[in-house]
């Protein structure tokens, strides 16, 4: 898991920054995810972060599958917490492999974690 903050003028990038960290360090790139959830309140920012991720339409139709935050809203301090939970669920219940999220948790921070499922068949 990362985190980072970032000026008020790159707040609308999180948490863009982050999944291109966490990419690299992990020498992993996009195709190789399942699901890919991206949390942000409004829906502008995630096809604004979807177009600064370069994703191919067959990659932007893996994106929040269960409507992320703009449908679901943000918790009080359970975001990652209710990001993560509703994904591992899906990728058990899908039985999918690979998981990629990327939320912005306030003031100009941004988190982004992958997860994986051990019991993939």
């Amino acid at each position: 898991m990362l985190q980072s903050g970032q000026s008020l003028a790159e707040r609308r990038a999180s948490p863009r920054r982050q999944l291109h960290k966490l990419l690299a360090l992990t020498g992993m790139n996009i195709q190789d995810f399942n699901i890919i959830e991206i949390n942000k309140t409004f829906a502008c920012w995630v096809v604004y972060s979807m177009r600064e991720l370069d994703m191919r339409p067959e990659e932007r139709a893996r994106v929040n599958h269960k409507d992320g935050a703009t449908a679901i809203s943000h918790p009080l301090r359970m975001t990652g917490t209710r990001q993560a939970a509703v994904i591992a669920h899906e990728m058990v219940r899908r039985n999918l492999c690979r998981e990629l999220a990327g939320l912005y948790v306030g003031g100009g921070q941004g988190m982004a974690t992958a997860l994986e499922h051990d019991n993939y068949v």
